[in-house]
């Protein structure tokens, strides 16, 4: 999980913002955004046996800047597209049900990321980490026969609760009259994003096993009901920071037991590994 890199002892959450956020959450009066309409319902077609890319195409039709990636990816070196691709039923037969969702969803959640003006720098990078813990989710599942949408989701949306409390956050700056350092905003992201993304799961009406699994991504081993998802999401996590290079892992080093929990061996994390090039495109095709 993508964080801004904060000194130890620079910082602690005071406790009326502290206090602030718990009663916010608690009592439920986060102002949770909704996912976009043609969204949603490409999400539901994808996952009825009677889609067809007619019906998907017809979706498309009606978000033009949706409709517009959906053509570019299919046009990349990502899809193996040998011909130009002008128009959507042919980009949807070449890219698939799956890939058509998947750029949909990443666009929606890309969508959420704006409009923070002077603080946006804080949650830059997250789209990307998300997108890529994603993929990472999708795979892992895939090699251990789970449920690969779930795992896809639940790696997209698992630190969707930043922007949420970020907006939170500015709000309560703007109420007060004061200014919250960097590094304190940081902290309190940290500290609730799960539980407030688990939230945001449950307002969107997806499967409360997911909402357990992003609650306990961080201590997967909390999990009781998803206990696998959650340990798959917490392996994507650390993965994902492979893919990007990247050392700000906020929960430390992986904890070994998830391995054993997932029965992953050496060639298994070296299979796994092989597919890390291939996300690095899928991700800059997506964020081109």
């Amino acid at each position: 999980m993508w964080k801004p890199r904060v000194e130890a002892g620079a910082a602690e959450l005071p406790a009326a913002l502290r206090g602030h956020l718990e009663k916010r959450i608690a009592k439920q009066q986060l102002e949770l955004p909704m996912l976009p309409e043609i969204s949603f319902q490409v999400v539901k077609l994808c996952r009825s046996e009677e889609a067809d890319a007619a019906q998907l195409t017809e979706l498309l039709h009606r978000d033009q800047s949706l409709a517009g990636n959906v053509l570019r990816i299919a046009n990349s070196p990502l899809a193996g597209s040998r011909e130009a691709i002008v128009s959507l039923q042919q980009a949807v037969s070449r890219l698939g049900l799956t890939m058509v969702r998947e750029i949909s969803l990443a666009a929606s959640m890309q969508g959420l990321l704006s409009d923070f003006g002077a603080r946006e720098h804080l949650i830059s990078k997250l789209w990307i980490h998300c997108l890529t813990t994603a993929l990472c989710a999708k795979e892992i599942a895939r090699l251990r026969r789970e449920n690969v949408e779930e795992a896809f989701l639940c790696g997209l949306l698992h630190d969707m609760g930043k922007p949420v409390l970020l907006q939170t956050i500015l709000d309560y700056e703007k109420d007060q009259d004061e200014r919250i350092v960097d590094a304190v905003i940081a902290l309190a992201l940290e500290e609730f994003h799960a539980e407030v993304a688990a939230a945001l799961i449950e307002a969107w009406g997806l499967p409360q096993e997911m909402a357990e699994a992003i609650a306990c991504h961080h201590d997967w081993k909390c999990a009781e009901r998803a206990r696998r998802q959650a340990a798959i999401l917490n392996l994507a996590d650390h993965q994902a920071h492979e893919v990007q290079g990247s050392h700000l892992v906020a929960s430390g080093e992986l904890d070994e037991s998830v391995l054993e929990e997932l029965n992953l061996y050496p060639e298994d994390l070296e299979a796994l590994s092989a597919k890390h090039e291939g996300i690095k495109d899928y991700v800059e095709a997506l964020k081109s």
